[in-house]
């Protein structure tokens, strides 16, 4: 029996490899986005930088629970 973790797992590499085979100026649509017709390089940037802001927050999370700011090594 496959597990949630496993499928989301293939389905990240299914995209994976379907990104590989195209060009970063390769067309797309999201709908839902104030512009939807977009470029791969576009979607891109925008997981790259929602990914940044979440592991930037749970960062904050982490240092107000222990203290310590990643700067350097304890």
């Amino acid at each position: 029996m496959s597990s949630r973790a496993d499928h989301r797992l293939l389905s990240t590499r299914g995209g994976t490899r379907r990104c590989d085979d195209l060009p970063v100026d390769a067309p797309g649509r999201v709908p839902w986005w104030p512009s939807p017709d977009v470029t791969l390089f576009a979607v891109m940037v925008h997981v790259l930088q929602d990914t940044s802001r979440h592991a930037g927050r749970a960062d904050i999370l982490r240092e107000q629970l222990d203290g310590l700011t990643g700067t350097m090594p304890e």
